[in-house]
């Protein structure tokens, strides 16, 4: 399995960033791949995005926030796959 990553971040604040992994069989080129997501402090990586979230409880409420709108965004990128795939290290929202 072949590893490919992207930073998805927030444009208006930099430091709130997940980091969106897909692994994949490149011998194979209908292989779409599973994607994981890395948390930005632990390093820990969790199968959906969310789940990044669920470690960030005691954020203050603007942070909380943020996070959330990032989160959103993610889930909502119909072409992330794709983006991740064309190689952009930097995906921002």
């Amino acid at each position: 399995m072949k590893k490919i990553s992207s930073v998805c971040r927030l444009a208006e604040d930099k430091n709130f960033e997940v980091t969106v992994n897909i692994y994949y069989d490149e011998t194979n080129e209908f292989d779409e791949g599973e994607m994981t997501f890395t948390h930005v402090r632990t390093g820990t990586e969790h199968d959906t995005v969310d789940q990044v979230l669920s470690t960030w409880s005691e954020e203050d409420v603007n942070e909380q926030k943020k996070w959330c709108k990032l989160v959103e965004a993610i889930e909502n990128d119909e072409l992330l796959s794709q983006k991740i795939f064309d190689e952009r290290e930097i995906i921002e929202y």
